[in-house]
């Protein structure tokens, strides 16, 4: 594999290289400069050697006296660089001539010739002959290599002092970017790098900036890690619940922080609310929608950072009181769908090391985009497993049998209903023709008949054989589609219609079925006729016949429908039997055909739901457009006849007597009294003791001789004014008025009217004292009040 050098060896390389270059540069050209220098100033030596020789030999020449001048030459034999001198007469034959024989002259040499002129008595110079010196060069050049040598010594002498010292500096000048060139070049190889070094993070210089770039990226590397781990376990989870835990303790670990809460919306109640908030054991902590921090960072949809929430006037204190943990700092950021809807909100609680980031924000944001997805993918995990066991529960819960089948004709699913009717088991993934045979082959036909054309196909009031003989059923076959309209098998309805399903079809209208159970299971002949004690219960809606002129036929149809709908269910789920519909009335028996210790509390109790009922009513109402209702409800307590009542082509089960026409009367009395719920003593002395029940008047009512004591119960006012502290004056006017101390009747009903201003009773038994005040009733006076309109 071919290696590269790295930054820091190219460097100390190259500065070596230009540092070796100068140096040696600079030696040759001293060894240059020097050698020139030597060599001109030899050259000069020799020219003044040649000068003076010319100028000596000139008398010796002229005298021919050649002893002389070869005398005058041994005085050359002492320069080192001298190597032949020759003088030349000026007929060009030598005259005399000198030379040191063991000098290597081959190496180089210098010749300096000059001409010798004598200087004649007529002062004229004449030419009289030549003077050749030639000087060696053998010296200079072992000069030059002996410099040149040392030279070499000195530029690695130099270089052994420069170049570790160099390498030491460069290496420590560039270990901070080798070491970030390595971190840079093991993340982009997707390598775990090693922790960059504190105090490069401190530096301010470029090296400082690097390294606190690297760190962020090896930050957002690793917060995209734990995001990717964190993304991939959630993403695998389906269980809502886990699911949260899963977002909460991940959160809390990836911000950092002390605790975190995740607040889901609830669109029901407007509000939003966390079940799963670290800390926090089997508290559901619920604020409204827009309020909080939580409720801005919803209702914005942007995220947020509160580092001192104890300074903003919107954060919940409540939630910390309740909780016990002391919230200094919030990070709160949406959870939005893929539809762009917000449907909840995470927050993380105190930074455990500083304050909260835009990079704390940057991952949170992160995170709650992906547990929006999960926690979607959960949503729709658990609605459709829940809608699954839905459909299986609907067919598991009908009497009636459903099965269906594919395009093949293959059994699909069974309900119990259909296995029983059939008396078969086991029959799953049959085909239709093995199921349905001998005399039940048409049912086969039919199947197959609607499987190919994709007609309805319906057979009334048949027979079916089964193991146990015939069973008189309805069928009904009909094609199955999918979504795209394509048909995809078929479903078979079977319909029992036995004796005991007739009875069971009729009664189930009127009756509870815990009642016609038990009805069905023990004696259907008490349905005949019998006495007993029963609580009954009218109820009728005020001024219904202004509302019906004014909103028309249709609406009105429609307004009582959704009114009997809510309200029957309030009696039915308290074990009354509808009786009838009277017009806009209801009448409602609690006792028959079974008498209960508790059915005139049930009949109450029933009452007060009616009533709390009756507010989300009106409130639908008034979006809607549509008027309100107000209603009366008079209850009663007593014997009375149950039986089924009728002609031979029409019988309901009803109950008579004057049980019955008292709770209707006491239902017209709630006009007269403002109260709601209206109840005879005899209903009274049959509730317990938990109910809010205050006496309005004694009374006889028309048709009837003997006085009744009425009551109210007031359950369903809730918290709307102290009930307990207006029931105690009341109670004590009352007394007071029956007693014939009207004063003090006057001052307890004057507190009553402070604790629930507008009561019609208080003030209508307070007029009727004033009254007596002025003019004392006579002293047979019982207090009765006689009603003169029913």
């Amino acid at each position: 594999m071919k290696r590269h050098l790295s930054l820091r060896n190219k460097i100390i390389l190259t500065i070596c290289v230009i540092i070796t270059l100068i140096v040696v540069t600079a030696n040759i050209f001293s060894l240059m400069n020097n050698n020139q220098y030597r060599y001109e100033a030899l050259l000069t030596r020799a020219e003044m050697v040649a000068e003076s020789q010319a100028s000596a030999m000139a008398s010796s020449i002229w005298e021919y006296d050649q002893d002389s001048a070869e005398l005058s030459l041994k005085g050359l034999l002492k320069d080192p660089e001298f190597v032949t001198a020759v003088i030349f007469d000026d007929a060009g034959k030598l005259f005399a001539k000198i030379e040191k024989t063991s000098e290597d002259i081959n190496s180089g040499v210098i010749v300096i010739e000059k001409d010798v002129y004598f200087q004649t008595t007529a002062n004229t110079r004449r030419k009289i002959g030549q003077v050749r010196i030639t000087m060696t060069t053998t010296k200079l050049q072992r000069q030059l290599r002996k410099q040149s040598i040392q030279g070499i010594l000195e530029v690695f002498l130099l270089l052994l002092l420069v170049v570790p010292n160099l390498i030491y500096a460069i290496r420590k000048f560039t270990k901070p970017i080798e070491d970030m060139t390595r971190i840079m070049r093991m993340s982009a190889e997707g390598k775990r790098p090693p922790e960059i070094n504190s105090k490069y993070l401190k530096r301010e210089d470029e090296i400082g900036a690097i390294a606190n770039s690297l760190k962020q990226d090896q930050q957002q590397r690793q917060d995209e890690m734990k995001l990717l781990k964190i993304a991939t376990s959630i993403s695998n989870e389906l269980n809502l619940t886990k699911l949260l835990k899963q977002i909460i303790t991940a959160t809390t670990e990836l911000l950092e922080s002390e605790r975190s809460s995740l607040f889901l919306y609830d669109e029901e109640s407007d509000t939003l609310w966390s079940l799963i908030a670290e800390g926090v054991k089997d508290q559901v902590i619920r604020v409204k929608s827009n309020t909080g921090i939580v409720g801005e960072t919803f209702t914005t949809k942007k995220s947020l950072i509160v580092q001192n929430t104890q300074n903003r006037n919107n954060f919940h204190k409540s939630v910390d009181k309740k909780t016990g943990f002391i919230t200094k700092s919030i990070l709160s950021t949406p959870m939005i769908d893929k539809k762009g809807n917000c449907i909840g909100v995470l927050q993380i609680l105190n930074k455990r090391d500083g304050s909260f980031c835009e990079r704390d924000l940057r991952r949170a944001v992160s995170l709650a985009s992906q547990a929006a997805i999960s926690i979607d993918n959960a949503r729709l995990f658990e609605e459709t497993l829940n809608l699954k066991n839905y459909q299986q529960a609907i067919l598991e819960s009908l009497s009636n049998g459903v099965m269906t089948f594919d395009q093949r004709e293959s059994l699909t699913v069974a309900n119990d209903a259909a296995m029983k009717i059939l008396q078969l088991r086991n029959i799953l993934e049959k085909k239709n023709g093995e199921i349905f045979v001998e005399n039940n082959k048409w049912v086969a036909d039919s199947i197959h008949e609607v499987l190919t054309n994709g007609s309805n196909d319906l057979a009334m009031d048949t027979e079916l054989e089964t193991s146990n003989g015939s069973v008189s059923v309805n069928l009904t076959t009909v094609p199955l589609e999918d979504i795209h309209n394509n048909r995809i098998g078929a479903v078979l309805a079977i319909e029992d219609i036995t004796k005991e399903k007739r009875i069971r079809n009729t009664m189930s209208r009127y009756m509870s079925k815990t009642v016609l159970d038990r009805v069905l299971e023990d004696d259907p002949d008490i349905l005949n006729g019998s006495q007993q004690v029963c609580s009954i219960l009218f109820s009728d809606i005020r001024k219904f016949t202004t509302i019906s002129e004014t909103i028309g036929a249709r609406n009105t149809v429609t307004l009582l429908n959704s009114y009997f709908e809510e309200m029957v269910s309030c009696i039915m789920d308290r074990g009354g039997i509808l009786d009838k519909y009277i017009g806009d009335a209801i009448m409602a028996s609690f006792g028959a055909p079974f008498t209960k210790p508790q059915d005139a509390q049930n009949a109450v109790l029933a009452a007060v739901e009616m009533m709390k009922k009756l507010v989300p009513f009106n409130k639908k109402q008034q979006e809607l457009g549509a008027p309100t209702v107000d209603i009366g409800i008079g209850i009663n307590t007593g014997d009375a006849i149950a039986g089924n009542i009728g002609s031979s082509k029409r019988v309901e089960y009803t109950v008579i007597g004057d049980t019955v026409n008292l709770a209707s009367r006491l239902e017209g009395v709630t006009k007269f009294y403002g109260a709601p719920i209206v109840i005879s003593e005899y209903t009274h002395k049959h509730l317990k003791d938990n109910l809010f029940i205050r006496p309005l008047d004694y009374i006889r009512v028309k048709g009837k001789n003997k006085p009744v004591l009425i009551l109210e119960v007031m359950d369903h006012y809730c918290d709307s004014f102290e009930i307990n502290q207006f029931i105690e004056f009341f109670i004590q006017g009352f007394d007071s008025y029956r007693e014939r101390n009207f004063s003090a009747c006057i001052e307890q009903f004057a507190k009553a009217l402070e604790v629930k201003p507008g009561d019609i009773t208080s003030k209508m038994l307070m007029e009727r004292a004033r009254y007596y005040v002025m003019e004392a009733p006579p002293e047979n006076w019982d207090g009765v009040w006689v009603m003169k309109e029913k």
